[in-house]
């Protein structure tokens, strides 16, 4: 994976993709970025305030399965170009 960049935001939007061919699942996701310090202050000037992120799941990856359960939640994630695709790498809750 390259180019990968690490953002705070809320998870808006789980879209279900068609299913790998092993059956696992697939997400499109939508992150509106928040970027935010660690006390959930705003920081001026960031170059990624209120910025939307559309990315997807791997396939086969086991962050399908978890992503549903932070819907509407803080997260950190990290998106990266996978086959040139805006992918996610890893996700976390945040806060």
């Amino acid at each position: 994976m390259k180019n990968v960049t690490k953002h705070v935001g809320r998870l808006e939007r789980v879209k279900r993709m068609p299913s790998s061919k092993d059956g696992n699942p697939r997400f499109k996701l939508l992150i509106i970025s928040q970027d935010k310090d660690i006390e959930g202050n705003p920081i001026e000037g960031s170059p990624y305030a209120r910025m939307r992120w559309i990315c997807r799941t791997q396939v086969d990856a086991m962050l399908g399965y978890a992503v549903e359960n932070h819907v509407g939640k803080m997260v950190e994630v990290h998106i990266g170009d996978h086959y040139g695709k805006k992918t996610v790498n890893c996700l976390y809750p945040w806060g």
